[in-house]
């Protein structure tokens, strides 16, 4: 069932989904200003760029990712 799997990917720090963004500093900023819960930091990633990830309140955690 879906709900088994998001929960599974949640317990496992797995993101649900990926979202490109412009400025990942700014958006940091402006999400935790809004008390969104960061379970990643913004960490350079091996492939290039950097990346982070959230939790969205609805039990996904979403990946967020700026190009180098």
């Amino acid at each position: 069932c879906a709900r088994t799997y998001r929960e599974a990917m949640y317990e496992a720090g797995t993101p649900t989904l990926g979202l490109a963004v412009g400025d990942i500093q700014v958006l940091q900023q402006r999400l935790t200003a809004a008390r969104a819960r960061f379970t990643r930091p913004i960490t350079e990633e091996a492939y290039g760029g950097v990346g982070a990830s959230i939790d969205d309140g609805c039990g996904n955690i979403l990946n967020l990712h700026q190009d180098a």
